[in-house]
């Protein structure tokens, strides 16, 4: 809260994906455009086993993923931990959710997905998401001592972790706030819970983390569905 990223960062993230997807919406599609963006933006009726999944699913793949390193220290969070989860989610679907992914899988995705198929129109689309970010690597958010290789892996972790998403949104129906809320989970459990859960966990390795469970949970997925990520054509 006290950060350069909530003054910073996040006004610029709002003048990003969100705002850009509507414009060119607005001007290429007109009204029955933007009506399909409001409609996928505003999905939450999806069946309530989903935000179960995310939810509980999310800290779990997480917390496997960090045993074989930092298993010697698990224990359980503090009360405060716990009662702070939920309310942070709702912060950064809010925040973070609300201001990149009306861009990334509202708009591009749909977009990408008719003209590449599911998969390389992910693998394009995660790339962009990505490379976006890179700029952040310039800022206090990456912290003092960047290796050289953390925007590579940064990028590289956006690209799978983008095929789990498209899996989410195409099974939902297309349903954003599904996948607001997988992208937030995943940032609300290393900024909240992580460290408590872990507490010999060293924050510069999250990455490592997120890249590993990433990678898993992509190849499982194009290996079950035959790379077509729960995609059912042209909507």
């Amino acid at each position: 809260m006290g950060s350069t990223q909530l003054t910073g960062v996040l006004p610029g993230a709002y003048l990003g994906p969100i705002l850009a997807a509507f414009i060119v919406t607005a001007v290429a599609e007109g009204r029955p455009g933007l009506r399909l963006w409001a409609g996928r933006l505003l999905k939450w009726r999806v069946n309530w086993r989903w935000y179960v999944a995310i939810i509980l699913g999310v800290p779990a793949t997480l917390i496997l993923t960090s045993f074989p390193i930092y298993g010697v220290h698990l224990q359980l969070p503090a009360a405060t931990v716990l009662v702070a989860y939920l309310p942070a989610l709702v912060f950064q679907m809010l925040t973070t959710g609300l201001a990149e992914e009306p861009g990334w899988r509202d708009f591009a995705l749909p977009h990408l997905q008719p003209r590449f198929g599911p998969l390389r129109g992910t693998l394009i689309l995660g790339t962009l998401w990505g490379a976006w970010h890179l700029p952040l690597f310039l800022t206090d958010w990456a912290g003092p001592d960047v290796s050289w290789y953390a925007p590579i892996e940064f990028v590289a972790t956006a690209i799978v972790f983008s095929l789990v998403m498209t899996w989410v949104f195409n099974r939902t129906g297309q349903s954003l706030p599904l996948a607001m809320l997988l992208h937030t989970s995943v940032n609300n459990f290393f900024s909240v819970a992580w460290t408590a859960v872990f507490p010999g966990a060293q924050q510069d390795t999250a990455s490592h983390i997120l890249l590993i469970s990433s990678t898993v949970a992509a190849a499982i997925l194009l290996i079950a569905t035959r790379g077509k990520l729960g995609y059912r054509g042209p909507r």
